[in-house]
């Protein structure tokens, strides 16, 4: 159980890697031997932004709480469907949303009830997806 202030919880093994496909471009964060537990998508063709993370809430859908240095947030997840299990929200490529993560001091949490809380880095690969779909 992480108590206290989360910007002093440790950061959650792993690390960013960005990538391009035939639907724009996606920021995963993760271990090479867990595969993503966060990914960021940037679908062009749609100009939405997709956040996911790996797991499935029991009834569907729940809240995901996610913690920056400027403001927390709550945001209605739904699971996708597919395997691996993930639960995911779409924005619009300019909510403010992605500017807290992205410019977060440091880092910033995602809190999905049932799933293990999620301390990560704020890193250039999740800006260049926000501005990917901007651009």
């Amino acid at each position: 159980m992480l108590r206290g202030d989360w910007q002093d919880w440790p950061a959650s093994p792993g690390a960013w890697v960005y990538r391009q496909d035939s639907r724009g471009s996606l920021a995963l964060f993760g271990t090479p031997d867990t595969g993503a537990q966060l990914m960021i998508r940037c679908d062009t063709g749609a100009q939405r932004v997709y956040l996911s993370r790996a797991g499935a809430v029991a009834a569907g859908s729940g809240p995901m709480t996610i913690r920056t240095s400027a403001q927390t947030s709550s945001h209605i997840v739904r699971n996708t469907g597919g395997q691996p299990p993930y639960v995911a929200l779409d924005v619009p490529p300019r909510d403010p949303l992605l500017d807290r993560m992205a410019f977060s001091r440091g880092r910033f949490v995602v809190e999905v009830t049932g799933l293990p809380i999620l301390v990560v880095p704020a890193r250039p690969e999740l800006s260049r997806v926000v501005e990917d779909c901007r651009g």
